[in-house]
């Protein structure tokens, strides 16, 4: 990882080869990432868990990862090339990649070194809207989640699940259809 300034420019063009896609699985979901799949996909979020994603439990949290196939991420096609089969409902941290971010409120990320298609291409500056994005999911995510589990007493899945259910008439499909980020 080589970390850079929020404010410093980087060299980047997507070479889809699906490298991103193929070393995992290792990509944490938001509550927000999993209700733009489902609804996405036109299905209930209750659907997703068993077969796309898996939930962790480490310590009173719930986590959420995609699952994965081979180390492979579970959406990945392989039919006339890679392709991500939810590309417009993707989660955040694919969007974001090859930048990884760093804590909420830090002035730099990170850059994956293994990116094959970083430092050529056009320059670009980090996304900042789009990083602010996340973070502010992520924030909301876990808030959300804790308040369940530490002033509600609720056990973690459970937390979990009725995160998802307060936001999931806030999410609408053109909100995921529309959630593009800067070049």
């Amino acid at each position: 990882m080589k970390k850079i300034g929020l404010d410093q420019t980087f060299r980047f063009s997507c070479t889809r080869r699906a490298q991103c896609c193929r070393t995992g699985p290792n990509v944490a979901l938001t509550i927000f990432d999993l209700v733009r799949i489902a609804k996405y996909l036109k299905k209930d979020w209750r659907e997703l868990i068993p077969t796309y994603v898996k939930v962790i439990v480490a310590d009173m949290v719930p986590f959420m990862l995609l699952r994965g196939i081979r180390d492979e991420c579970i959406f990945l096609s392989k039919k006339g090339g890679y392709k991500c089969t939810i590309y417009p409902a993707r989660p955040m941290r694919c969007r974001l990649y090859p930048i990884v971010p760093a804590a909420p409120g830090a002035d730099y990320v990170y850059l994956d070194t293994k990116c094959p298609g970083l430092w050529s291409g056009p320059e670009r500056k980090v996304p900042k809207k789009a990083l602010e994005k996340y973070y502010e999911e992520v924030r909301e995510h876990y808030k959300r989640i804790m308040k369940y589990v530490l002033e509600e007493g609720l056990e973690p899945e459970e937390a979990l699940e009725k995160a998802i259910e307060d936001i999931w008439d806030q999410v609408s499909l053109e909100e995921v259809q529309g959630l593009e980020l800067e070049p």
